[in-house]
């Protein structure tokens, strides 16, 4: 995450998603993910199956294996994986500057 709120990842091939779009293949270099290009970051969790990422209006948005997201009807439902940042609409988060 980049101190203007961009979020890019990397790493070794990823079915789940969790990388972000265009992530299906191994990815050396930095990569902005795409879906949150325009939305800034403030706030990123990433695990082996998904991630989460907070913007700076406290919207959580996820990609990554479906069934560890709790998405239902607002995310696309045509696959076990979401590529695309979609935002969780129940979830909201106070995000805290540090010190």
């Amino acid at each position: 995450m980049t101190e203007k709120g961009e979020l890019f990842t990397w790493g070794g091939h990823d079915s789940l998603g969790y990388l972000g779009p265009g992530a299906q293949r191994l990815t050396l270099e930095p990569t902005q993910v795409d879906g949150l290009r325009g939305v800034e970051v403030a706030a990123v969790a990433i695990n082996g199956t998904h991630t989460l990422a907070a913007d700076t209006d406290g919207v959580v948005w996820a990609f990554g294996r479906r069934s560890n997201l709790g998405l239902s009807a607002s995310a696309p439902q045509d696959s076990a994986v979401v590529l695309t940042p979609t935002p969780i609409p129940t979830l909201r988060v106070r995000v805290l500057n540090s010190p």
